[in-house]
């Protein structure tokens, strides 16, 4: 198989195992409910990936990556101490719900936008009441602590609670520094790929000189070569797969041995990456 069959083998594993969950598990407890959205976001762009590789879109598959670069750090750090997962994810969904106020907030002061405001008034008592849960209080509280602390009055990270990381960065060296051997050199991979700027500037990249010495701009859709990892189909298989084995050994076992099979059949292809 070549890298783009791996990957969309791993899609199509990952899709039907979501499937399932979803189909067994009580989407209202908030582990699972964060920790599913993170993986379904992880799938969806590893997706993402996939289909603009396979159109030679090079900028959308960057931004795809990223995108799931973010999601997976998020899904680990969540994950990564059974016995505070649960408040990890109370504290990303009270960020959440937090966020979305902020945003409703600024909507209500722009005067370019005709918004109903039944609307903006019925979304912003949704999030209210949902910060209101009394499981969420004891987070909800070190998070407020953390607010008031920052004098621009910004949102804290919601990894940043209880002496987390600060920044994303931050982030990413405490999984490299607690990853198991195995995952330390993914973690070192996802590292140089947030360490690179993936902005407009990267635009340049677009420009290049023929042989004749003419300075050319690429094509908007780019030659493919599904044997090629020019647009990241190792790093991208391999972050869904470890998605994939933890989900199913801290969330979904019934699915182990379904897994065990799924990675033997792509066990030669995964030698690199």
């Amino acid at each position: 198989m070549n890298y783009h069959e791996v990957l969309k083998r791993s899609v199509e594993f990952a899709s039907t195992e979501l499937d399932e969950f979803k189909k067994t598990k009580d989407l209202s407890d908030t582990t699972n409910m964060v920790v599913s959205s993170l993986f379904r976001k992880i799938i969806e762009l590893s997706t993402g990936v996939m289909i603009s590789a396979s159109n030679g879109l090079a900028g959308p598959a960057q931004l795809n990556y990223r995108g799931l670069i973010e999601a997976y750090l998020a899904f680990k750090y969540i994950i990564q101490v059974p016995e505070e997962t649960n408040s990890r994810a109370i504290a990303y969904k009270i960020s959440y719900h937090k966020e979305q106020i902020k945003s409703l907030e600024d909507l209500k002061k722009n005067e370019l936008l005709d918004i109903n405001p039944t609307y903006i008034e019925g979304a912003g008592k949704y999030h209210q009441d949902e910060l209101q849960r009394p499981d969420f209080q004891e987070v909800l509280t070190e998070h407020d602590k953390l607010h008031r602390q920052d004098n621009r009055g910004h949102i804290p990270k919601w990894y940043s609670l209880y002496g987390g990381p600060k920044t994303i960065n931050q982030l990413v060296k405490k999984l490299e520094n607690d990853a198991s051997d195995q995952e330390k050199g993914l973690i070192s991979t996802i590292y140089g790929a947030l360490s690179a700027d993936a902005h407009s500037l990267l635009t340049l990249r677009d420009i290049y000189m023929n042989s004749n010495g003419v300075i050319c701009l690429k094509s908007v859709h780019q030659n493919f070569d599904p044997n090629s990892d020019r647009y990241n189909l190792l790093p991208v298989r391999a972050t869904l797969t470890s998605s994939i084995k933890s989900f199913t050994t801290q969330f979904f076992p019934e699915f182990e041995e379904e897994f065990i099979e799924f990675v033997s059949k792509i066990r030669g292809n995964l030698i690199k990456g």
